[in-house]
């Protein structure tokens, strides 16, 4: 990870983290696995108290591809989230 951003932790980000997990760093695909539990946890929430048809996610997670099948993966049935619910990724287009 620190090779990436060129020994400056302070640039660190998202991009940096998911692209280095992909490169089998270890403290990435930890932080990477950890994110997406969480981020499960928080979107099982959301079902669970509103119910919604459709969840919309964006910006830079959207792109991430392969890793968004962790939301339905091994965490996923423990915090309620099923293939019945319906997820529909998007990327975040900005206009300028």
């Amino acid at each position: 990870m620190l090779k990436m951003c060129d020994g400056d932790k302070e640039k660190i980000n998202g991009y940096i983290i998911f692209e280095s997990s992909k490169q089998k760093d270890e403290a990435a695909c930890q932080v990477v696995e950890k994110y997406m539990e969480d981020l499960s946890e928080g979107i099982a929430d959301a079902v669970n108290i509103f119910r919604p048809e459709v969840i919309l996610l964006g910006g830079g997670i959207s792109k991430q591809g392969d890793y968004l099948t962790m939301i339905e993966g091994a965490s996923a049935p423990s915090f309620g989230l099923t293939k019945q619910t319906i997820f529909f990724i998007m990327e975040t287009v900005v206009s300028s």
